[in-house]
């Protein structure tokens, strides 16, 4: 992870809803690994996985 990624940590509220949405739908529809959506969104994997999992912290 870069600097730069922690600092904005944690990303996934910087995120749009639309792109929250659209990782959960193409991880269900089974179009995308997890690892896959984090290198796309340049995010760790961690990150993806608490919005799958709606832990994610949109404030």
């Amino acid at each position: 992870m870069s600097v730069q990624q922690a600092t904005l940590f944690p990303v996934s509220a910087s995120m749009m809803p639309c792109s929250r949405r659209s990782i959960r739908r193409r991880y269900a529809d089974g179009e995308v690994s997890l690892a896959d959506l984090a290198t796309e969104y340049s995010v760790g994997p961690s990150t993806i996985h608490r919005i799958i999992h709606g832990q994610e912290n949109p404030s």
